[in-house]
C-alpha cells in the first residue's frame, strides 16, 4: 500500500519535523554563552584631554584615567568610557550642540549639586526659566511639562498654578560646562 501510514513512514517524517523545527531555534548552550549586551565608549573632542580626564576625576571620584586603543579615556567602575580626542579648536558655544556632551547618572544630585556650586572650576549652567525670569540649576526645580512638551509657556503656568500643580523637587538634572566645551 503506497499511501498508508505506517510506524516505517511516521518515525522518519516526526524525526525530520523535529529537526526542522529545532534548526532554526538557538540551541540552550549558544543562548547561555554569550554574554548581556553593554555600552563600551562615547568619543568626545576637546583641545586638551589630559586636562579634561583630571577635571572629570575630580567631579567624578569613582573615575579614573586610563587609555584604550592609545587614546585617553576616562574609565567608570562598570567599564564605561569616554575617550578623548585631542583637536584644534575648542566647541563653538552658540548654538548648542549636543554632539559635544554627555550626562552622567549621580546618586545624589542635590548633595553634588551643592558640592559643584562650591568648584569654581566648574561652571554650572541654568537649564529652565521660571516663570519671573530666573534661572534653576535643577531640572525638577521648574514647572513640569506635560504630554511630552518638557516647558510650559506662561500661560500654561497660570493654568497649572490654578490647578495647584508645582515644581516637583527632587531627583533632577543639573548642568555644567566642562572642559570640552571651553
Amino acid at each position: 500500500m503506497s499511501g498508508a501510514v505506517t510506524s516505517e513512514t511516521l518515525v522518519p517524517a516526526a524525526l525530520a519535523a523535529t529537526m526542522i523545527v529545532f534548526a532554526g531555534q538557538p540551541s540552550a548552550v549558544a543562548q547561555s554563552a554569550l554574554p548581556a549586551p553593554a555600552f563600551h565608549h562615547l568619543h568626545l573632542n576637546t583641545v586638551d584631554p589630559d586636562a579634561a580626564i583630571a577635571f572629570y576625576t575630580r567631579q567624578f571620584p569613582s573615575t579614573a584615567k586610563a587609555a584604550w586603543g592609545g587614546i585617553a579615556a576616562l574609565k567608570s567602575p562598570n567599564n564605561v568610557m569616554v575617550l578623548f580626542n585631542k583637536v584644534a579648536t575648542a566647541a563653538p558655544v552658540l548654538p548648542q550642540t549636543a554632539i559635544w556632551h554627555f550626562g552622567w547618572h549621580v546618586v545624589d544630585v542635590r548633595k553634588n549639586l551643592a558640592i559643584y556650586k562650591t568648584r569654581p572650576e566648574v561652571l554650572l549652567a541654568p537649564l529652565f526659566t521660571t516663570e519671573e525670569g530666573g534661572s534653576v540649576l535643577a531640572s525638577s526645580d521648574t514647572w513640569p511639562g506635560s504630554g511630552g512638551v518638557l516647558g510650559l509657556t506662561k500661560s500654561q503656568i497660570a493654568a497649572a498654578r490654578s490647578e495647584g500643580v508645582k515644581p516637583a523637587g527632587g531627583a533632577a538634572l543639573p548642568t555644567w560646562r566642562g572642559p570640552t566645551t571651553r
